[in-house]
């Protein structure tokens, strides 16, 4: 299966350029390029990329990563097995990970975690927070709010278009203001995650490009049964998100989600991902040494100096990556992005009216250390206990669970109830041989 490009309409970097947006990143850019900006810079660890080999993927078995190269050649990696990133302070019990289950990919930390060498591409990768036009937010719907119903043009994991009703829809939800237009509502009464892609209001009426729900106490992820939501990778834009209530901790307790051009993008995506652009086959244009599938896992190594870094923001954000990491989850124009929740505070870029010395340069330094994950042995759930994923190899690829149900006017075989297959009652499973998407 594969997903919709969420970034086909801006199909170039000319046609990026006329957001407001984007031209912010390349003239901070710049900024911190010229001395009288970038003063007292962090100079960023260069990577040699020397002697690395084979194609620098890797396959998820049921024990560790293992890495795989053309005609069996292993990809090298770093020598260095990565130590423990220890946490230096405990955070309050408000503030730790809520979304999601003990073991979410977004919620573990890899063991004894080894790193690669491929680094990403200098051209087209702006380092960036952002959390302005092309994040999102989580409005939290409580018992007291009303019912909405949404237009959706596709809904996730079903066939169809149609009418969807949100039983309890916030009146303060807005979507993010650029193209993508993300948002999310966490259901407080019945757990559910709504999560929108395009989503605004057309006289009076509510539309979507896609919607998808989903359990805010599952993984966070695709299934192989219900592979799709509305970013690129199959998840939704809660995943990994920097929120507003986490600014001021030392380390956010969860993995990032990550963004980045597609000339860093390797076709085939990895566990946890699902899916990629539907188009990725022939957008990718990641080169060797600089190319990385979806959902792999960035994260930087032990010896990163986080101390060096100039705004506290970044440096949490450095212990954080170096203890849980960031997934690949969509494709940008032009940046590198980590997704902060819109208005968070986490972008320091622009502070006071005035352009922030230190921002450019600590991205800079963090996006240059950034190494893909390559070998484990195994992960730590959110309560520090050690688990082994189930790679999607070892299930069932082919699944045709319903319920199904024929109606009249349907354009195809029936109807799949994709809500009632997450929260419904659930038939055992076996396991079956079958092919892959």
């Amino acid at each position: 299966m594969i997903a919709v490009d969420h970034k086909d309409i801006f199909s170039d970097l000319g046609a990026a350029a006329d957001l407001p947006d984007y031209d912010r990143r390349r003239l901070l850019a710049i900024l911190a390029s010229v001395p009288v900006f970038a003063a007292g810079a962090y100079a960023a660890v260069n990577a040699d990329g020397s002697g690395a080999g084979g194609d620098g993927t890797a396959v998820v078995s049921d024990k560790v990563t293992v890495v795989t190269g053309p005609s069996s050649t292993p990809v090298e990696i770093m020598a260095t097995e990565a130590e423990a990133v220890a946490t230096p302070a405990a955070a309050p019990l408000a503030s730790r990970a809520s979304l999601f289950s003990a073991q979410s990919p977004w919620n573990s930390s890899p063991i004894k975690p080894r790193l690669g060498v491929y680094t990403l591409p200098t051209a087209k990768q702006i380092p960036w927070i952002e959390e302005g036009a092309y994040s999102s937010k989580i409005f939290r719907a409580t018992a007291n709010d009303s019912p909405m119903t949404v237009i959706a043009d596709d809904i996730a994991n079903q066939l169809e278009a149609g009418a969807v009703t949100i039983p309890r829809f916030p009146a303060a939800t807005m979507p993010a203001t650029g193209q993508d237009g993300h948002c999310e509502i966490l259901d407080s009464v019945d757990g559910t995650l709504h999560s929108f892609y395009q989503l605004r209001r057309t006289a009076g009426t509510w539309r979507a490009g896609k919607y998808a729900r989903s359990s805010a106490q599952g993984s966070g992820w695709g299934t192989v049964s219900n592979p799709d939501n509305v970013r690129a990778a199959g998840c939704s834009t809660a995943g990994g998100l920097l929120l507003a209530s986490e600014l001021g901790l030392d380390i956010v307790p969860h993995a990032l989600a990550i963004g980045m051009d597609k000339n860093a993008f390797l076709p085939g995506p990895v566990w946890p991902a699902t899916l990629q652009d539907y188009n990725g086959a022939s957008t990718y244009k990641g080169t060797f040494g600089h190319r990385f599938p979806m959902g792999r896992l960035l994260m930087l190594p032990a010896n990163f100096d986080v101390d060096k870094l100039g705004l506290p923001e970044s440096r949490t954000i450095a212990r954080t990556l170096k203890k849980y990491g960031g997934y690949i989850v969509d494709a940008t124009v032009g940046s590198l992005n980590f997704y902060a929740e819109t208005g968070s505070g986490w972008n320091k870029s622009y502070v006071n009216g005035r352009y922030s010395a230190a921002f450019g340069p600590d991205m800079e330094a963090i996006k240059a250390s950034l190494r893909q994950l390559m070998v484990h042995s195994g992960f730590l759930d959110r309560d520090g206990k050690p688990y082994t994923p189930t790679p999607f190899r070892s299930m069932n690829l082919l699944s045709m669970r319903g319920p199904w149900q024929g109606y009249n006017g349907s354009r195809s075989f029936g109807k799949y109830d994709a809500a009632t297959d997450f929260f419904g009652p659930r038939r055992p499973q076996t396991r079956a041989r079958s092919a892959s998407y």
